[in-house]
């Protein structure tokens, strides 16, 4: 809990600009002085506290049982959340069904191109690292939430590599994956292979046919999106996608 009041003295949801699940739609955050702020870049990674107790700071996007697919907007000053859109400019819904489990970020995390990844050989998402929460109840958009570490699952989108960390609010009791019912876990690996099928595209595929990754291996996963932040940061690796870095 002390982390979670240290992360929302220092950003906090903020106000909704539009009507929801409409084009011009938006969710802001501020930071401690009530001034519009990054989710993104200013909030804490928390690298001690991820060694430490295997928990981070997640900004959540898409709560469980919804289809809107609501993201962090990169590009956009601030990098507010707002609903993604298909290439004909309309705004995206999942096709295949309700989501399974609440969906959302690590902070000060980034999944880099030029990066190739140890496991598959596959340049990263350019987004930052994603989570996969796993609470039986559903996490408001736009919460901000200490997880702790279960696991990690590798897809790999169109050749990009696009990890998946498996997680529970820090304040539930799991500890692992073990800790869910089996067909918990494959659902979540249906889910990511299957979900794009019904917009005409093909299955994703999982690294090492959908093993589910250790805690441990999955803290090193969220370590490397963080180095590799940086470097996006400080300009050591290439802004391809003309990201708004503060």
């Amino acid at each position: 809990m002390l982390l979670r009041s240290k992360i929302l003295r220092v950003v906090r949801r903020g106000g909704e600009a539009g009507r929801r699940f409409e084009s011009d739609w938006q969710l802001n955050f501020i930071g401690s002085l009530s001034k519009p702020t990054s989710p993104w870049h200013n909030i804490p990674c928390d690298l001690d506290r991820l060694n430490d107790a295997s928990e981070c700071p997640v900004v959540f996007e898409m709560p469980k049982g919804t289809r809107e697919k609501l993201e962090l907007a990169t590009k956009v000053q601030f990098n507010p959340l707002r609903q993604d859109r298909n290439s004909n400019g309309t705004l995206r819904k999942l096709t295949y069904g309700d989501l399974p489990f609440n969906y959302g970020f690590v902070p000060q995390t980034y999944e880099d191109p030029q990066v190739l990844d140890p496991i598959t050989g596959c340049g990263g998402d350019g987004d930052p690292l994603d989570v996969v929460e796993l609470s039986e109840h559903a996490i408001n958009i736009g919460e901000i939430l200490n997880v702790r570490v279960l696991g990690a699952l590798g897809l790999i989108d169109g050749e990009e590599m696009d990890w998946k960390i498996l997680a529970i609010d820090a304040r539930g009791w799991q500890r692992s994956v073990v800790d869910f019912p089996s067909n918990r876990i494959d659902e979540i690996r249906h889910w990511f292979t299957h979900y794009k099928v019904t917009d005409g595209k093909a299955m994703n595929r999982l690294a090492r046919d959908g093993h589910i990754f250790s805690v441990i291996e999955a803290i090193d996963i969220i370590r490397g999106a963080h180095h590799q932040y940086e470097a996006l940061k400080e300009g050591k690796s290439p802004n391809t996608h003309n990201l708004w870095l503060g």
